[in-house]
């Protein structure tokens, strides 16, 4: 298949790949991009989702995986609440902000966190401050929080993993199937070594290498670049509707992880947890 590009081309990449395939979306609509190229949620009436494996119809040439979809030759993953569990350590590093700044920060405001980049959640976290801060006192809260969730998860080792996650990515990757991690934290990479995880994955882009986080599907057009698939090709597993919109957005299947991810239905397939990857891939 012909490597996607993740630049001002995708876009027309991206369609023409959805034209060819005869459906755009897997169903619905393209969803559209709107002011700076965000990607926009459609307009209610929802979108046809696909619940079960095998879905897609056979292209010549290919096998049929039993139990899974043919098309699929990669699975590209989000990291904090999909691979690991770093929401806590999160949590703590915003509220100690938060708190020393005379912020209120409750479960709401943290749930409004999940999948946006690091500048974009202390705007958030700003939002309940009676002043306002200039870039450079911008830049120096987040590196603030930054180093305190960095010492949190300087702690992290491989027994933080689920042992159903190494064995799901074991056998995916005994299947054939081409593994990424696709996410908005600088700190992918740095998580991926402590864990153990690093091995297990052809590719990782992570937030040092994309301008526009989450749901613009930058990051995932990205991954998939990085291992030479298209985004038809390709299944997204997410825990956030914000990287569950990226990837409708960016032509990608989905699999959505726990409710959040599956609030909006725009999922392709809805899981509880990963070893279902193994009956749709």
């Amino acid at each position: 298949s012909t490597p996607i590009k993740s630049s001002a081309a995708s876009d027309v990449y991206k369609r023409q790949q959805l034209e060819r395939s005869g459906h755009a979306g897997h169903g619905g609509p393209v969803l559209s991009h709107g002011a700076g190229g965000r990607c926009a949620a459609p307009d209610a009436g929802g979108l046809p989702r696909r619940r079960g494996p095998g879905s897609a119809p056979i292209l010549p040439g290919r096998m049929r995986r039993i139990g899974g979809d043919p098309l699929m030759r990669a699975v590209i993953f989000d990291l904090d609440g999909v691979l690991v569990r770093t929401d806590q350590a999160h949590d703590k590093a915003w509220r100690a902000l938060a708190g020393r700044l005379g912020i209120p920060f409750d479960g709401r405001a943290a749930a409004r966190l999940r999948g946006v980049s690091r500048m974009e959640a202390l705007d958030i976290v700003l939002e309940g401050c009676g002043r306002s801060f200039t870039p450079v006192e911008k830049e120096a809260l987040a590196a603030e929080k930054n180093e305190r969730y960095r010492a949190l998860i300087a702690e992290m080792t491989p027994a933080d993993v689920a042992p159903d996650t190494t064995v799901t990515l074991k056998a995916l990757r005994e299947r054939g199937l081409l593994l990424a991690v696709a996410s908005s934290s600088k700190n992918a990479r740095f998580i991926l070594e402590r864990t153990g995880l690093t091995p297990y994955f052809h590719a990782v882009v992570d937030g040092t290498q994309i301008a526009r986080s989450k749901p613009d599907p930058e990051v995932f057009l990205k991954a998939a670049q990085a291992l030479g698939v298209s985004p038809a090709e390709a299944l997204v597993v997410e825990d956030a509707a914000a990287g569950v919109r990226a990837a409708r957005c960016g032509g990608f299947s989905s699999a959505a992880l726990g409710p959040a991810a599956a609030a909006e239905g725009l999922a392709d397939h809805e899981i509880r947890s990963l070893p279902e990857l193994l009956e749709l891939v």
